[in-house]
């Protein structure tokens, strides 16, 4: 049997040119596993652990979507870290989050992001927020959230940082934030401000989040000034960014999983290594 699926499917007008419906027009019909199960003689299921045995891949790479091959070869990378944990591997402390903030005058068009950029290592996400100038520096990113009332010019701005501080919150991985604030005067109306002409940044409005790797923004993934201030959408952002930054870790076909063989190659490696992402078993 065929399940149907109602989906919104990109096709094309009578002049060839590509639309993309805002509603659902088509139908997929899909065949699931679990459809042969009638027609066994014999079947058993197994309950086995999540992070060990599924990361579905239903959607293209670098989309924010948590279904994609990035969040997949993340989770094969969480998983082999398990491995190797368990048979012995000590890991180097997780680093504490950590926010950096430059200010307009500060700000270099050529060398402020590739020098946050140089900052990645493997498992710590990068965040970039561009906000209202604030009355404390924004360095000091809990005094932001006191309940003593708006803390920037930017009203929006107010209304995220309160919702990104309690998600963040919620998180215990570490990361790092680069914090760029704006003043009113100099950003109210000027189009050719540095942040909204950079190739890298290209602002439309404040605030404005943007999740950084090593080799700059994951623009499909930026969270504009309404978006900023959606729980749900500040969720689902962080959920893949955390997910997104994995430390790399590969185990090789050709090595034991587990058992005494990986003890020994993990004993092996940590007498003569020091213990450093990307970690690979060859």
């Amino acid at each position: 049997p065929f399940h149907v699926a109602r989906k919104a499917i990109d096709t094309v007008d009578q002049e060839g040119r590509q639309v993309k419906p805002n509603q659902k027009n088509g139908i997929k019909l899909e065949m699931f596993i679990f459809d042969i199960f009638a027609y066994a003689q014999n079947m058993k299921c197994f309950m086995v652990p999540r992070e060990s045995e599924f990361s579905p891949v239903k959607n293209k790479p670098g989309q924010g979507k948590m279904d994609a091959p990035d969040i997949a070869r993340a989770d094969v990378s969480r998983y082999h870290l398990f491995l190797l944990k368990k048979a012995g591997l000590s890991i180097p402390k997780e680093q504490a989050p950590q926010q950096i903030e430059v200010t307009e005058e500060n700000f270099n068009k050529d060398t402020t992001l590739k020098q946050f950029q140089a900052l990645f290592v493997d498992g710590v996400p990068l965040f970039v927020l561009v906000l209202g100038e604030t009355k404390v520096p924004t360095s000091s990113f809990s005094k932001l959230w006191k309940g003593s009332g708006p803390v920037s010019w930017c009203g929006d701005c107010n209304a995220a940082l309160d919702v990104i501080n309690k998600d963040l919150k919620t998180r215990s991985g570490g990361y790092r934030m680069l914090h760029l604030p704006v003043k009113r005067e100099t950003y109210k109306g000027n189009p050719n401000h540095p942040y909204r002409v950079s190739a890298l940044l290209g602002i439309k409005a404040v605030p404005t989040l943007f999740l950084w790797t090593k080799d700059g923004p994951l623009t499909n993934v930026t969270l504009g000034e309404q978006e900023a201030q959606d729980a749900k959408k500040v969720k689902k952002f962080f959920d893949f960014a955390f997910a997104y930054a994995a430390p790399q870790v590969e185990i090789s076909a050709n090595v034991s999983y587990d058992g005494e063989n990986l003890q020994q190659l993990v004993a092996a490696y940590q007498a003569n290594n020091e213990v450093k992402f990307p970690i690979v078993f060859a």
